[in-house]
Formats: C-alpha cells, sequence, structure tokens
C-alpha cells in the first residue's frame, strides 16, 4: 500500500492542553471511541458468539455487551490526506478558526491505513467465532477503518493504538508545517507563530475569495497585493 507522503490534522482551540503538547511534548492525543463524533465507529460488522442470552441484543440491532467492551480496547489517531477540505475546516477546526498541521509519512506514521467509504445500506453475513480468538480482534481493528460513504470527504487515514496508550508520539522534524485558519484570533496566532519559531516549523495562512469554493494556502508572511497579479501564481500547491 502506498502511503501519501504528507498527511494532516485539524485542529481546534478548545483543549488548550492538548494544543501546547503537540508542540511542547511532540504528541497527538489518541481518541477513545466515545470521543469521536460518528455514533457508528466500530459497526458494520455481524457476529455469533455462540454465548448466552446473545440473541435478545442481536434481535434489537445491538451488539453484544461483550462486543462493546472489546470496542474500548483501542484508541484511534484520525488524519486526513487534504488540507484543502471546507467540511474538514469546519467540523474539525472549529469553523476556520483553528488550524491545520502537516506530517511527513516516512518514519512514525508507516502504520497509517485508509478508511474505506461504503455504502450505508450494506449489511454483512453473520459470522460465528470464537469469543477471544484471533478473528474477532481482526474484525473490529477492520470495522475502524470503515465508514459510511456520506463520510468520504474526509479521506481519512487511521492509526489504532492499544487503550493503554493515550497519546501518539511523534519527532520534531515529522511536523513540517502549520496552516493557520481564516478566522483564528490574534491570541491564538501569535501562540502558533511562537511554537513555530521555538521548534523551526514553516507556518502558513488559508486565503478564501468569493470567487470559488477554493482554499488557498499562502506563506504567512505574504500580503495579498491587488496590483494585477494572478492569487493563483503564490498559492502553495504543493500543500494538497
Amino acid at each position: 500500500m502506498n502511503l501519501p507522503e504528507k498527511i494532516y490534522k485539524y485542529r481546534a482551540f478548545d483543549n488548550l492542553e492538548y494544543v501546547k503538547e503537540i508542540f511542547e511534548k511532540n504528541q497527538l492525543y489518541l481518541a477513545k471511541r466515545t470521543d469521536l463524533n460518528d455514533p457508528f465507529e466500530g459497526c458494520n460488522f455481524r457476529i455469533h458468539l455462540g454465548v448466552a442470552g446473545e440473541s435478545i441484543p442481536q434481535g434489537a440491532g445491538e451488539q453484544h455487551s461483550i462486543i462493546k467492551d472489546k470496542l474500548e480496547d483501542y484508541r484511534i489517531l484520525s488524519l486526513s490526506e487534504t488540507c484543502r477540505s471546507p467540511q474538514m475546516w469546519a467540523h474539525y477546526a472549529d469553523n476556520y478558526s483553528g488550524f491545520c498541521l502537516q506530517f511527513s509519512t516516512k518514519e512514525n506514521f508507516k502504520d497509517l491505513k485508509p478508511v474505506k467509504y461504503i455504502s450505508s445500506d450494506t449489511i454483512n453475513e453473520r459470522k460465528t467465532i470464537l469469543e477471544d480468538g484471533e478473528e474477532l480482534q481482526k474484525i473490529m481493528i477492520e470495522s475502524y477503518h470503515k465508514k459510511g460513504d456520506e463520510w468520504g470527504y474526509e479521506k481519512e487515514y487511521r492509526i489504532l493504538r492499544p487503550k493503554k496508550q493515550k497519546y501518539f508520539k511523534f519527532e520534531n522534524k515529522e511536523l513540517e508545517a502549520i496552516i493557520l485558519g481564516v478566522k483564528i484570533s490574534g491570541k491564538n496566532k501569535k501562540l502558533l507563530e511562537k511554537y513555530a519559531k521555538e521548534n523551526e516549523i514553516k507556518i502558513l495562512k488559508m486565503f478564501i475569495s468569493n470567487e470559488s469554493y477554493k482554499i488557498r494556502i499562502l506563506d504567512n508572511d505574504r500580503d495579498i497585493k491587488r496590483d494585477g497579479s494572478n492569487i493563483e501564481d503564490i498559492d502553495l500547491k504543493e500543500f494538497n
């Protein structure tokens, strides 16, 4: 499987401690299943464990408590292959007032796996498997790499870790750029500029206009001049 060379993480400032830890400790928070915004996470599989009372939750269209408990054994790092998604900026970067990080995938991000988007009407055949078998673990891991096709715009990649691991660690050199949202506050902009300077990280900014729905990425110190020059010429095309 060929991974994208760059991967992106959208962030808001709703938890300032997590933001600071990105730059001060080189770590990203690994979400629990209950932290995620899609209530269907870990769904889209049907299994028969052969345990007493199993038919009751199955009849109600629910997973057995054994399955629910085992799904909590994982934490998830969600990333995207694009930094130019209007929906992602709105949903995960606090309506464009947050930021987006660009990482290189050459080292610590090699465990990335793409999310497969499938029809929400898909119903899998029920399998009979052992409660503690490797097949159950495999099915649950696969389920975390599937989402309904309505989520396809996220172009998501994921890394799974055991629940005891709260953070994903990365090397300083892997964090290559910070992209500022167009609505970022002056206070938060200064904070990120400080971290960028301290850690020698490239800092960029988003630019939007009323000519199209396209998000453009510019150098942070680039001024928009009304001198007849074309905005397309200063849009940094290497940022996907």
